[in-house]
């Protein structure tokens, strides 16, 4: 009778039947350990050791070389200008952006206030204190969003003016 056959009794008179199924088929020894631990302990795994590996495989060149390749490349591609330039917004990317704003500040006020009426049970109060801060927080915004906007786009000084109706 083989040692497989003798562990797998073994395993199978005190272990579970799954336990003892993988002692006969070689997957594990009586105390657990997997084959591919055995093999190693043992010397029959045949891979080479970590100070031999084949960098034969390996890359020449670093990535960061690679990439920084494909950065000069692409500058040159590009050719000469600015860099960073975005385009104008239109006017209605704009008015949504205003919209957004306002609208957020607004709701977060009033779920802000809503909470504090939850908790501090403090009934229209807190709802109501709320939506007055998010309606200011909102035209801060607003008014932010608007000064960024004049800033980045001044007006034309020699552009024509548009006649009043009042200068007749």
């Amino acid at each position: 009778m083989g040692s497989r056959q003798l562990d797998a009794r073994f395993a199978g008179q005190f272990c579970s039947t799954a336990y003892a199924a993988n002692v006969a088929r070689g997957f594990l020894d009586l105390w657990g350990t997997p084959a591919s631990f055995r093999a190693r302990e043992t010397g029959a795994c045949k891979s080479r050791p970590a100070s031999c590996i084949d960098r034969s495989m390996a890359d020449k060149k670093p990535p960061e070389d690679a990439l920084s390749d494909l950065r000069r490349r692409v500058d040159a591609a590009r050719g000469p200008g600015p860099q960073n330039s975005t385009p104008p917004q239109s006017p209605a990317s704009l008015a949504l952006r205003f919209g957004g704003e306002f609208g957020a500040a607004v709701i977060v006020g009033a779920l802000l206030g809503y909470g504090a009426d939850y908790f501090l049970h403090t009934s229209p109060w807190g709802i109501l204190i709320g939506l007055m801060l998010g309606f200011a927080a909102g035209v801060v915004n607003v008014v932010r969003v608007a000064r960024n906007y004049s800033q980045a786009n001044p007006v034309d000084p020699n552009a024509p003016s548009i006649a009043d109706d009042e200068e007749d």
